[in-house]
C-alpha cells in the first residue's frame, strides 16, 4: 500500500489540476460522524456506538440524509468512499 504521505501529495496534485472532487456539506458531516465512531468516541444515549450499521444511522441523520430507497450494502460503499477522502 502507499504511504499516507504518497496519498496526500497524490491529493494535492489532483487539486493543483481540478481534479479534485470538493465534499459536500454532508459528505463531511458523514466522515466526521464516521471518524467519531471508528475512534470509539460517537455516542447515543450516553453509551457508545459499537454498531457499524447505527454509525451509519446516526450520520445520515446528522447529516440530513435520507436512507428511503438505499440498501445497508449502498450505504457501506458510500461511507468508505467518504472516509477514504477525509
Amino acid at each position: 500500500f502507499p504511504s499516507h504521505d504518497k496519498l496526500k501529495e497524490g491529493n494535492e496534485a489532483m487539486e493543483e489540476r481540478g481534479d479534485a472532487k470538493k465534499m459536500s456539506a454532508k459528505q463531511k458531516k458523514v466522515a466526521k460522524v464516521m471518524r467519531e465512531f471508528k475512534a470509539g468516541t460517537l455516542t447515543s444515549g450516553g453509551k457508545p456506538v459499537k454498531n457499524r450499521q447505527q454509525a451509519i444511522a446516526i450520520a445520515m441523520s446528522e447529516a440530513g440524509m435520507s436512507r428511503q430507497g438505499k440498501s445497508d450494502a449502498y450505504w457501506d460503499a458510500y461511507i468508505d468512499a467518504i472516509s477514504f477522502h477525509s
